[in-house]
């Protein structure tokens, strides 16, 4: 089920230059989401970096706003993080799916976010995010994965040529 609640919003960094960002600056749209989010709420922030070490001027990002705090990403944090988010926000971030995943509700940006379908789209929505039904979702994502034997079965090509 969905988890309703929460105690802080996580904003989720991504690597800067992965080609899913468009060209845009993390960096960047991460401050104007922060700054967005206090023009809604005082909610504490957890700014998120990815598992895989990146530089930041996460000093530039955070300047001057209340109740962030920065969380270097791992594997051991992550459900815990989520289970005490009110919501995520994500650019394309995997972590929108992980949370979607846990029942944590996600703000999606970008339509390339594998949680867009079923995300809140907007910061002022967030006094009021979206509940969906995920079911399809799960079953369209779990169809969109295949694990060894199946590949080395071919199924995947099977599935797709017909497509093609």
């Amino acid at each position: 089920p969905w988890k309703r609640g929460g105690e802080y919003i996580v904003l989720a960094l991504q690597i800067p230059g992965d080609a899913s960002l468009q060209g845009i600056d993390i960096s960047d749209w991460a401050r104007s989401r922060m700054l967005s989010i206090r023009c809604q709420t005082e909610m504490p922030i957890i700014l998120r970096t990815p598992q895989l070490k990146r530089p930041y001027n996460l000093k530039a990002i955070t300047r001057g706003l209340r109740g962030v705090t920065v969380q270097e990403g791992s594997k051991e944090n992550l459900v815990p993080t989520l289970d005490g988010a009110y919501c995520t926000v994500t650019y394309t971030s995997g972590l929108g799916v992980d949370s979607v995943m846990n029942g944590t509700p996600t703000i999606a940006y970008n339509p390339g976010n594998f949680a867009y379908d079923i995300s809140t789209r907007f910061i002022d929505s967030i006094n009021s995010i979206a509940y969906p039904d995920r079911e399809q979702w799960i079953k369209n994502l779990s169809y969109c994965q295949w694990n060894i034997s199946e590949i080395q079965e071919g199924l995947p090509w099977e599935h797709l040529r017909v497509l093609l």
